[in-house]
């Protein structure tokens, strides 16, 4: 059977199973059943505070999870601030949460116990939340990769994807030698209101004397709204938070994508590449709020103008799992993104954590709880050299260097 004539699930709920909808396909694209690996995502992030917002003390409190089996996108609320809590940590710390959760129970081929088994995005979502300790609002959209779906008895891959307020997603497939929208999340605002997205919370009396967190937990299950999507190979999923999708119209970003990418090939999009279409999506939405060519204000989803917000986006393809997906998936973060140079493990064996590696993203790279510290560091940190020439070459294993680097301090 040609792989056009295979027509995808997607289930959609609305908290709990409410309708069943179809999703147009690609004679190009390889269908699961063909496939005799796992699938998996290959991604990258980026993100940037708006311009007008860069120069006061305005704290972006936006995170991305970029990684091979689950990614995220967390809008934090900035004002929170002005109330003394650190907007940041919330947003970070249940994005980690996630990933914790997706390595024990979503890991293709790997030892699930009966107490940590996949029960569906809204059960996962909830264990996040309760894991996470931090004070904090954040409207989020995440995706990962569920391999243990069957179709007519044969394995049928599901990007699963999940959402709370305004972040949205867009699955883009190749149809004609083009990228075209097979999928998408739509924004959830009380009322409409772009001021007034649902979120999930937890404050004090500081904000709220009658908070209870179960409030929380309950809008999990029965406000989110949940996509199953079939999962081909070479499908593009964009993940953004509003500043993207207020801003730009779903066929601006797939032509960002078709203007860059060659729909025709059948080979797996760079890491650069990817990184670089991300880039230009928080670019393109930036640019909504400056006048255009002809010196007009530009039209945007949320009107003319546009919104000023701080922008994230997450871009991701679907490729197969592959013993080198495998190692990623299992290195900690600055393990998978660092060289071992001893610049970089003296930063670890000092600080607890490191930079990002490319500084011209102008992101912050994340360590793993699992691994080390929960740290992030806000700007790229210099270290004086004070690097023993003694030493010699690194030996190439980050931890390991870290590890000999410590023992020496001790000395």
């Amino acid at each position: 059977m040609a792989d056009s004539q295979e027509s995808p699930v997607v289930h959609v709920w609305k908290g709990l199973p409410s309708k069943r909808v179809a999703a147009g396909t690609s004679g190009r694209a390889k269908c699961p059943s063909q496939s005799s690996n796992a699938f998996c995502f290959s991604a990258r992030s980026f993100k940037r505070t708006h311009p007008t917002k860069a120069h006061s003390s305005h704290i972006d409190a936006d995170a991305t999870l970029a990684s091979s089996m689950i990614l995220g996108v967390a809008d934090g609320v900035s004002q929170l601030d002005q109330y003394g809590i650190d907007p940041r940590k919330l947003p970070e710390e249940l994005l980690l949460a996630c990933k914790r959760l997706a390595r024990r129970q979503l890991t293709p081929d790997g030892v699930t116990l009966p107490a940590e088994a996949y029960n569906g995005p809204v059960e996962l979502l909830q264990k996040a939340f309760r894991e996470t300790q931090s004070l904090g609002s954040l409207t989020t959209v995440l995706a990962w990769m569920d391999n243990g779906m069957r179709v007519k008895g044969k394995p049928h891959p599901m990007a699963t994807i999940i959402t709370v307020g305004d972040c949205r997603a867009l699955v883009l497939r190749r149809t004609y030698d083009l990228y075209q929208v097979v999928s998408k999340t739509e924004m959830q605002r009380v009322d409409g209101n772009a001021n007034t997205p649902l979120q999930l919370a937890r404050v004090d009396s500081r904000i709220d004397p009658n908070f209870e967190e179960h409030i929380t937990l309950d809008i999990i299950q029965q406000g989110s709204a949940v996509q199953c999507v079939s999962a081909y190979l070479g499908d593009v999923l964009i993940l953004g938070s509003d500043g993207v999708f207020d801003n730009l119209f779903e066929d601006e970003i797939a032509h960002i994508l078709n203007s860059e990418l060659r729909a025709s090939s059948t080979a797996p999009i760079p890491g650069q590449m990817l990184e670089r279409l991300a880039c230009r999506i928080v670019q393109a939405s930036h640019g909504k709020t400056q006048p255009g060519h002809d010196g007009l204000m530009q039209e945007a989803p949320i009107g003319r103008a546009g919104k000023c917000d701080d922008t994230s986006v997450v871009v991701a393809e679907v490729v197969e799992w592959t013993d080198k997906e495998k190692t990623d998936w299992w290195l900690p973060h600055y393990q998978q993104q660092l060289p071992s140079t001893w610049q970089n493990v003296l930063k670890f064996a000092l600080l607890g954590t490191v930079g990002c590696c490319d500084s011209s993203v102008g992101t912050v790279c994340q360590d793993d709880p699992d691994f080390g510290p929960s740290e992030f560091l806000e700007k790229e940190m210099t270290v004086p050299d004070l690097v023993d020439p003694k030493l010699g070459a690194p030996t190439g294993n980050f931890l390991s260097d870290v590890s000999h680097y410590r023992s020496l301090l001790r000395q």
